[in-house]
């Protein structure tokens, strides 16, 4: 896939690696050889749409799921 580590950003406590490509700002972070998290900076794509510039009913469309229904689905990553 062309995916390059960054060992710089492992999280050794905890036993994370990072993982993504430097040009489109994505990083894939892997616990226990498991995908726990992705992080997109740039662009989002997800069937057909770029999820990071989309209006949120949008989608919510296209993921099939709704936050209010699936709260820990929709985990943003930010303080409210």
């Amino acid at each position: 896939m062309g995916l390059t580590e960054f060992p710089d950003e492992y999280d050794e406590e905890i036993g994370r690696k990072v993982y993504g490509w430097s040009e489109l700002e994505l990083r894939i972070c892997v616990e226990d050889d498991k995908i726990v998290s992705i992080a997109c900076y740039d662009e989002c794509w997800y069937r057909g749409i770029n999820l990071i510039s989309t209006d949120i009913s949008k989608a919510i469309e296209c993921i099939g799921s709704d936050p209010e229904d699936n709260p820990e689905d929709f985990d943003v990553g930010g303080e409210t």
